[in-house]
């Protein structure tokens, strides 16, 4: 739209538009620090989740932004379209599949209310875990004060973590590439994003903290599913600075498959927005 209607370049467009999306995820992180978890009384932020996925994405990036220098641009458009071909498709089945679910239960509570001839009062439809209108007992007003909502320890971790990762990337912007002082930047990097998630990795082992979003009560974390979330927080990472994306492409399945609810996946995809395009902009 900047490039055929108001006709700027593709570079000063791009540059606009990541600037413009970046203030309106801005905009919708700051009335999501107020929204409460659709499901359980917690905030909608989860912040357990984005202290072990958030600073290892932020690491990706960086090592994202070297390889789309070194990379052909062919070779990044075929990525793209792989990279749009397999989430769209791994997205598209498991919501077919949520949906055959829905639909059954919903078949089962229809057939119990005919046969008993009871009341709406008797049976109550509820949706899967993943539901995006799911209520317990302990659900309090969807909007509170931010005092109250955020678990300010850990939106310090995360915003400390990513003020120092800006930071070392805006001094490596003014050295020249591939100098000494532009790789001894780009390593010092891996000490801040590593020591955060693994610090909370090693709190998710010991059982001090738990991820809550997708409704469990407790879930036991074992060492390589650690890693392995860790790696795709870094894999997201790569792929955002590689093809100009913010990761969402490969966190959202994954989430969908924790069985997170779709609110509390957005307001993660949407603070990925606003600290990944600092460094894309």
């Amino acid at each position: 739209m900047l490039t055929l209607i108001i006709g700027f370049d593709p570079k000063t467009s791009t540059a606009i538009s990541k600037c413009m999306i970046t203030g309106a995820a801005g905009a919708t992180v700051y009335y999501n620090l107020k929204l409460r978890h659709p499901i359980l009384d917690l905030p909608i932020i989860d912040y357990d989740l984005a202290l072990l996925l958030q600073p290892m994405l932020l690491l990706g990036i960086s090592i994202g932004v070297v390889l789309n220098i070194l990379f052909a641009e062919w070779m990044v458009t075929v990525l793209l379209i792989i990279l749009f071909i397999v989430t769209s498709t791994r997205s598209f089945f498991k919501g077919v599949e949520t949906w055959k679910k829905e639909t059954i239960i919903k078949k089962e509570v229809s057939r119990r209310l005919t046969s008993s001839n009871a009341g709406a009062e008797d049976v109550a439809y509820k949706l899967l875990p993943g539901g995006s209108r799911v209520r317990n007992e302990g659900y309090k007003t969807p909007e509170v004060s931010i005092v109250e909502n955020v678990y300010w320890k850990d939106f310090t971790i995360l915003i400390a973590v990513w003020i120092i990762l800006l930071v070392l990337h805006i001094f490596k912007t003014y050295t020249s590439t591939c100098s000494t002082t532009y790789w001894i930047l780009n390593v010092l990097q891996v000490p801040v994003a590593v020591g955060a998630s693994a610090y909370e990795a090693v709190c998710l082992y010991k059982g001090t903290r738990v991820v809550m979003s997708n409704g469990e009560a407790v879930i036991t974390w074992k060492v390589h599913q650690l890693i392995l979330y860790c790696c795709c927080g870094i894999l997201a990472g790569i792929v955002g600075g590689l093809l100009g994306l913010g990761g969402g492409f490969i966190l959202g399945p994954l989430f969908l498959e924790l069985g997170i609810p779709p609110q509390v996946c957005l307001s993660f995809l949407l603070i990925t927005l606003v600290l990944v395009h600092n460094f894309l902009i």
